[in-house]
């Protein structure tokens, strides 16, 4: 997707409550719509020792909305809600 381009440098990472890690990371790299070069943080909730639950958060999501292009929208697996849902 960036062409051997993208980076993600570990700036900070630590415990900042029970089972809960946040890191700071600096991303750049080229994407289908652009360039990226910004700070994301990143949470991480543990149980016994293993991550359960990640979420991102950018520093500025707009550009990294037009770098990353258009999102894919999925037609809806359920048109009738009675109906069961097949793959």
């Amino acid at each position: 997707m960036s062409g051997g381009t993208f980076k993600a440098d570990l700036v900070a990472c630590g415990e900042i409550a029970p089972d809960l890690v946040a890191c700071l990371c600096h991303i750049s790299g080229d994407l289908p719509n652009g360039h990226v070069d910004s700070m994301i943080v990143q949470t991480f909730k543990e149980v016994d020792g293993k991550t359960v639950e990640v979420h991102g958060y950018a520093e500025d999501a707009y550009a990294w909305d037009e770098a990353l292009g258009p999102a894919v929208t999925l037609p809806s697996a359920r048109q009738d809600p009675a109906a069961p849902v097949r793959a």
